[in-house]
């Protein structure tokens, strides 16, 4: 996957004005086929803070893991301190169903994530003869 709508060198920065919330704030991570986005909101659902960062390159083991990373922490380092001290609560948000395989020792990525639209049809006839019972379904997709 090589997707780079908003490069790297040029997220973009929102900052909302019209009076600055000092309660409790709540952070969303959205992480999609070409960049990652991050909107802060306070206690009534005011927008704050919206950024949006694109991905680097994928590596070359590890796919895309390493450049979400990147991204979710330039995202988090764009709240100045007194965002992240009343940060109460943070939501992510991904691009379908992407499997990451992860070392259950630290958690790193120990190959590329299996994108959610990454097919398999060699695996196609193998799960074929797995299932229960006659017929087509969902497990006969190239996909699934």
């Amino acid at each position: 996957m090589t997707a780079t709508a908003i490069p790297a060198a040029h997220a973009s920065t929102n900052t909302e004005s019209g009076g600055s919330s000092s309660g409790r704030l709540y952070c969303g991570l959205d992480f999609g086929t070409s960049s990652a986005r991050l909107a802060l909101v306070d206690d009534d659902g005011r927008l704050v803070r919206s950024h949006a960062r694109g991905y680097d390159a994928p590596d070359t083991k590890t796919g895309m893991t390493k450049p979400w990373l990147r991204a979710m922490w330039e995202l988090l380092e764009a709240l100045d301190a007194s965002e992240r001290e009343r940060l109460d609560a943070v939501a992510v948000d991904g691009t379908s169903g992407t499997v990451v395989i992860v070392d259950e020792e630290n958690g790193e990525a120990l190959c590329a994530p299996y994108m959610y639209n990454d097919t398999f049809p060699d695996e196609s006839a193998r799960v074929r003869g797995m299932r229960n019972g006659p017929g087509k379904d969902s497990t006969e997709s190239a996909s699934s």
